[in-house]
């Protein structure tokens, strides 16, 4: 049942991306000089109920996966799973969790106006909802890791979920074009957060190579680099010639970086 609860990570960060990107997206289409409602269709808004949605199955499926770890499979009942939701400490923020994510459903679809008033409230839960998820992991036994998660997962989704969304919503040039300092910024963010996270799981520099956190956590790096590479040749397309050629690889590649991820949080870091 942990490979079970390490499948469910991995909707569950594309859940976050995607709403990450959904907020980014219509801000960058309303942002002067954009065609009108260019992000703010009903498509935009479709793709952040599901996402929003898919979040919230992938929380359930979390707390049963959580409860069988905890109790068992003679365990499995109702009053295990209250008391895991309920009394646990992982249980506070599984629960704030699945009220952002409710909560996100309804103003995904509000989405759809396109207007910063229609977009703050989707904005504050998506923020509320990464944060919260640093306190379900690795990141939730110090308040630097905490934040340094939570700025990660949201520079993340600026980055591949904005990318996701305006290639679905076939966004126009202008947009590409003021994407690409979001790429930017975000890619930034990722690096930082990331190293200060790494400078809180390991102690040594041979813990890379001796552990299997470390190599898994080499892999990790692998496919990043490989992501940075291709955002940054789309990001020089993007500031000459338009839409990015190689962002379908890109994006790929970011499925594989949320893959080893996800496995990465189960290993236990030294």
């Amino acid at each position: 049942m942990a490979s079970f609860e390490t499948l469910t990570k991995i909707p569950l960060y594309v859940g976050l991306l995607l709403l990450t990107g959904l907020c980014s997206s219509i801000w960058l289409s309303r942002r002067p000089g954009a065609p009108e409602r260019a992000v703010s269709s009903l498509r935009a808004s479709t793709l952040g109920i599901l996402a929003s949605l898919l979040v919230v199955a992938c929380l359930i499926a979390r707390l049963v996966a959580h409860t069988y770890s905890t109790f068992g499979g003679d365990g499995m009942t109702w009053a295990s799973l209250s008391t895991i939701a309920s009394e646990s400490r992982w249980g506070i923020g599984w629960r704030r969790q699945l009220i952002a994510a409710s909560w996100a459903v309804g103003f995904s679809a509000l989405a759809r106006r396109g207007s910063v008033a229609a977009m703050l409230p989707l904005a504050l839960v998506t923020v509320w909802l990464a944060a919260s998820y640093s306190m379900t992991g690795h990141a939730a036994a110090l308040s630097t890791t905490r934040l340094a998660s939570t700025v990660h997962l949201l520079a993340a989704g600026g980055w591949f979920g904005t990318l996701f969304i305006l290639l679905r919503v076939e966004s126009a040039g202008i947009l590409w074009t003021r994407f690409s300092w979001v790429a930017l910024a975000g890619s930034a963010l990722v690096v930082v957060s990331g190293l200060v996270m790494a400078a809180t799981y390991f102690s040594a520099a041979g813990d890379l190579v001796s552990t299997n956190y470390g190599r898994v956590f080499l892999l990790k790096m692998a496919l990043f680099a490989g992501t940075a590479l291709c955002g940054c040749l789309n990001w020089r397309r993007v500031r000459t010639t338009g839409a990015p050629a190689m962002a379908r690889l890109e994006l790929a590649l970011v499925l594989a970086l949320i893959i080893v991820t996800a496995f990465l949080t189960e290993i236990a870091h030294p």
